[in-house]
């Protein structure tokens, strides 16, 4: 064999054999996590973080972190399902215990705690219905006495006021507390004529972005009854963050690590596999393929061309 054939054999080889040592010692730690379990009741809101489908499979990238989470602590989820809003007062009240997709507000931390890192960072858009030609993205003037939804409660709403005062917009704001579905049901039949929420959980046939209102990063908010989640919830985050830093070789190292919306049903199946039967040979292939996916990995919510100007952002 000539020796410009060995050397990639070698890099190949030293490659295979870290994700082995890196699964091997993984089954382990889940397996022991598994023994220290507890019931950890969830929200669950409609939205592209939280799905289901026709035969009842949950997906998305919330659903998808909670499994990789329960890989490191454990916990047996009780999924509570509502609107976001419903669900917010839900856990300042204690009747659920872990939430995501919840940014931080010095308010909030009066009756929630949060996670150290945030799952991951999110832009606020104003959307419109593709049949609407009174709202126009080059004059905000047009959204002057319309009705838009905000969801109750939210960061967003907030964003969006500050963002019509400094446009000096004078909407109708209407707070209201639906799902995802239905505020985009009461938008196509007119009962809205705007609605703000994340870029990721709308498909354009429903409704067309017309401007940015605001971003903020997100995080996992447990409630102030279960103060025994949290740390168990930072240390998993953590080694999470580490694992898919090293795999991106740096390129994970800011905010982009906590995007793996790329992630499919089938690895997170993989994952749950290699806890329970101790496969590393499957858990192995799963952490192969979460590096090729997450190197090529664009932000969440991106969609090219969609937006007025042709990309995320201003």
């Amino acid at each position: 064999m000539k020796q410009s054939e060995i050397v990639p054999l070698r890099r190949t080889a030293a490659l295979l054999l870290c994700l082995v040592l890196a699964a091997v010692l993984f089954v382990p730690a889940a397996a022991k996590a598994q023994e220290n379990g507890k019931v950890v009741r969830v929200g669950w809101y409609d939205s592209s973080y939280n799905a289901l489908d026709e035969r009842g499979r949950r997906s998305g990238y919330a659903y998808e972190y909670q499994i990789k989470l329960a890989c490191y602590t454990g916990w047996t989820y009780e999924y509570i399902s509502g609107s976001w809003s419903d669900l917010l007062e839900m856990l300042e009240k204690g009747e659920i215990d872990l939430m995501s997709d919840v940014s931080y507000t010095e308010e909030r931390t009066e009756y929630m705690l949060y996670s150290s890192l945030p799952m991951g960072s999110e832009e606020y858009y104003l959307f419109v219905s593709p049949d609407n030609r009174e709202i126009l993205p080059e004059d905000p003037r047009t959204q002057n006495g319309r009705r838009i939804g905000v969801n109750k409660g939210s960061v967003q709403a907030d964003l969006y006021r500050e963002w019509a005062e400094q446009n000096g917009v004078e909407p109708e704001i209407v707070e209201v507390s639906y799902t995802e579905e239905e505020s985009l049901e009461k938008l196509a039949v007119g009962e809205l004529d705007g609605y703000v929420t994340v870029d990721s959980f709308v498909h354009p046939t429903q409704a067309i972005p017309i401007c940015k209102t605001g971003s903020s990063d997100y995080y996992f908010a447990v409630s102030k009854n279960r103060p025994d989640l949290l740390d168990e919830l930072n240390a998993a985050m953590s080694r999470i963050r580490q694992r898919l830093s090293h795999c991106g070789r740096g390129r994970l190292a800011g905010r982009a690590w906590a995007h793996p919306h790329g992630l499919s049903g089938q690895l997170s199946g993989l994952l749950r596999t290699g806890q329970k039967h101790g496969r590393t040979d499957r858990l192995d292939e799963g952490l192969s393929g979460l590096c090729r996916r997450l190197h090529g990995q664009r932000p969440s919510g991106f969609r090219s061309g969609l937006l007025p100007h042709g990309r995320r952002g201003a």
